[in-house]
């Protein structure tokens, strides 16, 4: 079967979702302005990115291919440490889920980019533990298939 026969049979012309789940090491989690002063960490737990990889499949063969993220699923340790020893003291476990398009490059610029390398996720907090007051910002960067 000629490679014609076999896109024209498969869902690659069509746009697929996908969901990329990040390597802790890929992510990076900075924060600002804790309740708790400067006695916190932040411990990345699981990072989903979701997006869509999509083909332009032409009868001559593959015109070109992309990707783009549109939603992001973060779990993180926010860690209170004992003023002056260090030690944990409680922990809170956040889920979060936002638009991708709060980190800035959710679409590559280069046309060999096809997946997120790295996620760089900014969360102002406000002052205050509640999610959903949060600020976030940050930056995808991303790379090809090699």
């Amino acid at each position: 079967m000629s490679w014609r026969d076999e896109l024209a049979k498969s869902e690659i012309r069509k746009s697929s979702r996908i969901r990329w789940e990040m390597d802790d090491r890929s992510v990076s989690i900075f924060m600002k302005n804790s309740p708790d002063g400067d006695d916190f960490s932040a411990r990345v737990g699981r990072c989903i990115v979701e997006g869509a990889f999509d083909a332009d499949v032409r009868t001559w063969g593959v015109k070109s291919v992309g990707s783009y993220a549109s939603s992001v699923e973060l779990d993180f340790e926010y860690v209170i440490q004992e003023e002056g020893t260090g030690d944990d003291k409680e922990t809170i476990l956040y889920e979060i889920e936002f638009d991708a398009n709060k980190l800035s490059g959710d679409m590559p610029t280069s046309e060999d980019a096809l997946n997120p390398s790295d996620v760089v996720i900014y969360i102002d907090m406000k002052n205050q533990r509640d999610k959903e007051k949060f600020e976030i910002s940050g930056d995808f960067e991303w790379q090809g298939s090699y």
